[in-house]
């Protein structure tokens, strides 16, 4: 109620203010996503989960920060996201939000970013987080043996390497000899 001046002096007007006439910001919560290693995540809309008491419809998600990794990829529909860039809940049904680690890249937390949810009218107050979790794979190791010959007892001398292909530190390679031939003796060399 206020009171104002009107033709006959001062006039008291009045106005009745409906509950929920106001908009009420959307509300999210931190999520964390599990992928293999040398693979990619494709996001879906219930990766962001979404409130609104007010009854509003999931429009659109903020991406407040990015703490990627150089050389994985966070892209959009295969181009760069950056940071305050806006992303339609559409794109993210239509499989265009895509996280792809670097490769043989692997760790719990290993990569995050934040992000804030969209009725239309409003974001969430609060950026809630991605928390992105990749698996480590096993990577066929390198083997190399070479031909090899020789006289009857003569050392013969055997090329045989071995590699990881995913060095991170992540495996370890035992080289395994299953069978001699009878009556053959395995040295190092000395």
């Amino acid at each position: 109620t206020w009171q104002g001046p009107g033709a006959s002096g001062t006039d008291i007007y009045s106005r009745v203010i409906a509950a929920g006439e106001f908009e009420e910001q959307p509300s999210s919560e931190d999520v964390s996503v599990q992928l293999d290693e040398d693979s990619s995540h494709i996001f879906i809309v219930g990766d962001f989960p979404f409130a609104d008491d007010d009854g509003g419809s999931f429009s659109t998600i903020r991406i407040d920060s990015i703490n990627i990794a150089n050389g994985d990829l966070l892209t959009l529909d295969g181009v760069d996201v950056s940071e305050g860039q806006e992303i339609s809940v559409d794109d993210i049904a239509e499989g265009k939000l895509v996280f792809t680690p670097a490769a043989d890249a692997s760790g719990n937390a290993y990569a995050n970013f934040t992000f804030s949810v969209s009725d239309g009218l409003l974001y969430s107050s609060t950026p809630s987080a991605v928390t992105l979790n990749v698996v480590p794979v096993v990577d066929e190791p390198l083997l190399a043996v070479g031909p090899a010959s020789g006289d009857e007892d003569t050392a013969i001398a055997l090329d045989v390497s071995a590699a990881l292909t995913d060095t991170d530190g992540s495996e370890s390679l035992t080289l395994t000899i299953n069978s001699l031939p009878l009556g053959s003796v395995l040295s190092d060399g000395v």
